[in-house]
């Protein structure tokens, strides 16, 4: 994998909420950051088939246009098996920054001086950390 263009890590929760919220991600990554590239770890990939197979309702329906949405990405296999774990073990390799909504995995996140980018009032991108 490239190191020229920042890297960005896809968590499940922000993947979900481009239906969710109806965000256009990658322009407002673009408006953001300049040049980027998304990535997906490969345990986030499963954590969504497993929402589009066995969830209920619209989140089932989100993760189904989820799983269509990251298939124009790179699939990151990980060894660890655990979600979070293996965003933090990703995001340490290639100091990359992480798109989560996921309160918990932003404190690990920043604990680490690992920039996090999130959603705020429905439709806009932060980014916090040096990135």
């Amino acid at each position: 994998m490239e190191r020229s263009n920042k890297v960005v890590i896809l968590d499940t929760s922000v993947a979900l909420a481009v239906f969710e919220n109806l965000i256009d991600l990658e322009e407002k990554l673009v408006e953001l950051l300049g040049d980027y590239k998304i990535v997906v770890p490969s345990t986030v990939k499963r954590e969504i088939e497993n929402l589009a197979r066995y969830g209920k309702g619209k989140a089932r329906i989100n993760a189904k246009s989820a799983l269509r949405y990251i298939k124009r990405f790179e699939v990151v296999e990980s060894m660890e098996r655990e979600v979070d774990k293996s965003i933090i073990e990703l995001a340490s390799k290639l100091r990359a920054a992480v798109a989560t909504n996921d309160r918990e995995l932003k404190k690990k996140l920043r604990k680490l001086d690992l920039p996090v980018i999130y959603t705020r009032e429905r439709k806009k991108l932060s980014l916090e950390g040096i990135f």
